[in-house]
């Protein structure tokens, strides 16, 4: 939703709750809100700023497949919160970071009613660089502290992209962090090979 010639809203929800008296059959119980507020100075299209909130709750049974792709992650619930900007330095050279906290509870196991305080802070600093026509280059370097765990994990991820048109360009890169920074994704199984499109309009 356009607010005025800088800003803009943004939302979306997803959800999914089953009630059923059938054992073997897993009760959904799965909900993610999202509110945002994009800002992109008309006087200065170098800048772009998203901030977001979301709530995040996925408390279904043992059997039921996390948003990560797993059978057997924990259950969690509560707000993600993040920042995310990006600044043209030149033609050539964009830089961005990223901020994201997550205050919330997540279970033992998925199995578990059993569930404790686990926040997490998550930061991002990227470079991509306009190599030659069509080709960009992207490295970002990540950092994840979580309290409950009392560690921090770093990381490093690196693509190649390749324009398609004025509007899209698609790209192939390779993690060597095992987290993402989807503060929802527990797996921690990002590790390895991506493809990755991008779109503007």
């Amino acid at each position: 939703m356009k607010l005025n010639r800088d800003w803009r809203f943004l939302g979306w929800l997803n959800f999914a709750i089953a009630d059923n008296d059938a054992a073997n059959i897993p009760a959904a119980d799965f909900f993610k809100g999202v509110a945002g507020f994009v800002y992109r100075p008309v006087d200065n299209d170098k800048l772009n700023i998203l901030a977001c909130y979301n709530y995040f709750r996925d408390l279904g049974p043992v059997g039921q497949v996390t948003k990560c792709g797993e059978a057997d992650g924990p259950k969690q619930v509560g707000p993600i919160v993040s920042i995310d900007a990006s600044y043209d330095i030149s033609q050539w050279l964009t830089l961005g970071a990223k901020y994201g906290y997550r205050q919330g509870r997540v279970s033992l196991g998925r199995g578990s009613d059993e569930f404790v305080s686990s926040n997490t802070h998550l930061g991002v600093i990227r470079g991509d660089v306009h190599v030659v026509k069509n080709w960009d280059r992207l490295i970002e370097g990540r950092v994840l502290t979580n309290d409950i765990a009392d560690n921090t994990r770093y990381g490093v991820l690196t693509a190649i992209y390749r324009h398609v048109g004025n509007n899209a360009k698609i790209g192939v890169g390779y993690s060597f962090t095992d987290f993402s920074d989807d503060l929802g994704d527990q797996s921690h199984a990002s590790k390895g090979f991506f493809i990755n499109l991008l779109g503007k309009f």
